[in-house]
């Protein structure tokens, strides 16, 4: 038997068998799940320290204009926020796949700079503890 092709019933639920395969992707999309859950709350608490910023920056004269900016950005990571609560994983799945297919160079740009970001981010962060 062919290893690779070969699914075995690995769990009895109801009666009915559960492959490997299908456990690992149930187990796939719970932690992908979770992780939107936290994701979601990180930028709920991001989006109320900018307008907490943003009504502090207004008091003074020349924050007139960050303040702005800052509610602004507060208004767009809630909104995103909010999307990512009520779609499904499914929906973010077809979202992603429609905006490669509209945009490919766009998103192509998109993950090469957060590629860049997230290198100089983890050469600092190993950096720092050698200083």
């Amino acid at each position: 038997a062919n290893p690779i092709h070969h699914h075995e019933p690995i769990a009895m639920t109801n009666g009915n068998t559960i492959s490997k395969k299908d456990r690992t992707g149930r187990l796939a999309k719970s932690v992908a799940e979770e992780q939107i859950s936290k994701l979601t709350k990180k930028m709920d608490l991001l989006a109320s320290a900018l307008t907490q910023a943003s009504g502090q920056l207004k008091e003074q004269e020349e924050g007139k204009q960050i303040s702005e900016y800052l509610l602004s950005i507060s208004e767009q990571v809630e909104k995103a926020s909010v999307y990512l609560r009520n779609s499904t994983l499914e929906d973010l799945i077809e979202t992603a796949r429609n905006q490669v297919r509209s945009r490919p160079a766009l998103v192509l740009g998109g993950a090469l700079i957060t590629g860049y970001i997230l290198a100089r981010a983890m050469k600092n962060k190993n950096t720092r503890g050698y200083v």
